[in-house]
This record gives C-alpha cells, structure tokens and sequence, in this order.
C-alpha cells in the first residue's frame, strides 16, 4: 500500500525537487544495475545519494 498519486503531501515532497518528481523503482534500479556492472570498476567507496538534486 502506497501513497495516492493525488496526495497533496507528496505532491509537495515531488515539487521541492529540483528534478520535480520522485524516483521511481527503476530509478534506484538503474544505478544499481551500474553499480552492478563492469561499468562501475573504478569506483569504490563512494555514497552515491539519489535525491533529484536535492542538497538538504
């Protein structure tokens, strides 16, 4: 159960950010299929955030 796409709280929450929408399943899918892959080799230790350009 999940949060109507009509909810004026989450409306709000996609409005301040910058991108100006939630990341959705295949979003965080993405990055970590990346991180997953051969792609990804020189990477190590990092905190990748997924936050749309949010800085708070």
């Amino acid at each position: 159960m999940g949060v109507a796409d009509d909810d004026p709280y989450k409306k709000a929450l996609a409005e301040s950010v910058p991108l100006g929408r939630l990341a959705t399943p295949a979003d965080v899918a993405d990055v970590a299929g990346f991180l997953a892959s051969d792609d990804s080799f020189f990477i190590t230790g990092e905190e990748i955030l997924m936050n749309g350009g949010s800085s708070n």
